[in-house]
């Protein structure tokens, strides 16, 4: 009996020793699916790949899977490449997971993921083990750039940018697709400090940068003497000296006095960071116009003395002139006379505006030729060296930039009596009757004589 149950065994190993593959008759049916977690993937950013792999209806259980995977592009980087488990039952599955992250220098576009399964497989009775055997999966997935975009402006405008080194534009500006992260932003404008900023740019983002950029400048201190001249900074009125101008551009400036009765100054100067540069002038008086007139290209002005030898009692009359051009548009004139200290304008046409100073306005028109104004000045005082003067200020049409500033001024005499001169700026002073001296030196002989006469 025991022979028996020998033979039967021994039977039944040349049975299973007679099939083809022992293998083959137990194989599982092995299959391998993946994906990842989106799509899409900004570069920069990180992601999941899911793998799965299954028995799907074999007869026999997975030994050993063993999922190893590698990215085409190194950018892409699987902390952990490979996992595996000791065995996956018949028509069960197991998941992998693996965690990747990509550098924002990623190429854009299609990226892949090469998947390799390794297992092995057992005869039917579980005792010989086979393989290794392989499976083989790619998964592909899309990479966009991660970017964001910025939007720039200055006070003032148009300062030149660059981002990172390269010139982008001036401002105000928009830069799209700019990569996330951090970044330099230079700012430069001719005369003004360079600024300089760091900004994080974010993905889908607008990144909005505002900058006011400091003027690179200095002052000017301008005195004259006289003072009270006009000073003129490149053209622009600016006050009247002595005047301190602050936030004056860096650079070569001019500067420009103006100072009726004296020559005009111009100086070109050169103005620092930071610095104050100064102009002090002495003013030199201009030689006075005598009964002439003046010529601008546009039109002519004169002062003329009409009596300007006076007694002291009577008026100076003098006679303002003005004739508008043919072809000119309408002539706005402003005549100014100032009149000697303490002097007095009596013409109607004329009104007190402060400090001395008398002054009418009035429209010229091409075709009504000239305009001649009377002014009556009552003088206050004797003297040869009284000086009038005037100005006129004029300009066409609506053309404010055209105007034109001309002095007129006229040397007066006032005199005690007709043919009598008296020095500038004397008092009334009484006038000795003719032989005075002469009677007074007689009486005192005579009384004299009589004294002398007595004694004896």
């Amino acid at each position: 009996m025991q022979n028996l149950k020998i033979d039967w065994i021994f039977l039944l190993l040349l049975i299973i020793l007679a099939l083809p593959n022992n293998a083959e008759a137990s194989a599982p049916i092995v299959s391998i699916s993946a994906s990842v977690n989106t799509s899409e993937i900004i570069a920069g950013s990180s992601g999941t790949l899911t793998v799965i792999v299954s028995e799907t209806g074999g007869n026999d259980w997975i030994k050993n899977p063993e999922v190893t995977v590698q990215a085409s592009s190194p950018d892409i980087a699987f902390p952990q490449i490979s996992q595996t488990v000791s065995r996956i039952e018949k028509s069960s599955s197991n998941t992998f997971y693996f965690s990747f992250n990509t550098k924002k220098t990623v190429p854009s576009g299609t990226n892949n993921i090469q998947i390799t399964l390794q297992y092995y497989e057992m005869d039917l009775l579980n005792i010989q083990t086979y393989g290794p055997f392989y499976k083989y999966s790619t998964i592909s997935f899309n990479i966009r750039p991660s970017v964001g975009s910025l939007y720039i402006v200055s006070t003032p405008s148009s300062a030149e940018l660059y981002l990172d080194g390269a010139y982008k534009g001036v401002t105000p500006i928009t830069i799209p697709s700019v990569s996330t992260g951090s970044h330099t932003v230079v700012l430069k404008k001719s005369g003004y400090n360079e600024v300089s900023k760091t900004i994080n740019v974010e993905n889908d983002q607008t990144t909005s940068i505002s900058e006011i950029l400091i003027l690179q400048a200095g002052s000017i201190s301008i005195s004259s003497n006289p003072n009270g001249a006009d000073v003129y900074l490149d053209g622009n009125y600016k006050g009247i000296t002595p005047i301190i101008i602050p936030n004056v551009p860096i650079g070569s400036r001019t500067v420009v006095l103006k100072k009726s009765g004296y020559n005009e100054v111009s100086k070109t100067i050169n103005v620092e960071y930071g610095q104050t540069a100064s102009v002090s002038e002495t003013l030199i008086t201009s030689a006075p116009i005598y009964n002439s007139g003046q010529n601008s290209k546009s039109a002519s002005v004169s002062l003329y003395g009409e009596k300007t030898d006076v007694v002291m009692g009577e008026n100076v009359l003098l006679k303002l002139s003005a004739i508008n051009i043919i072809g000119n548009p309408i002539m706005h004139v402003q005549v100014i006379i100032i009149p000697p200290n303490g002097w007095s304008v009596t013409s109607s046409e004329f009104s007190k505006s402060g400090a001395g100073q008398f002054t009418t306005i009035y429209d010229l028109k091409p075709e009504d030729g000239s305009r001649d104004i009377e002014v009556q000045i009552m003088p206050n005082q004797i003297g040869d060296n009284f000086e009038v003067k005037g100005r006129i200020v004029f300009y066409f049409g609506d053309d404010i930039s055209t105007k034109e500033d001309i002095p007129l001024n006229l040397p007066i005499k006032v005199r005690k009596e007709p043919g009598q001169t008296a020095p500038a700026g004397s008092a009334d002073v009484p006038v000795k009757a003719p032989g005075f001296d002469m009677i007074s030196e007689i009486i005192g002989l005579l009384l004299l004589a009589i004294i002398l006469k007595g004694k004896r």
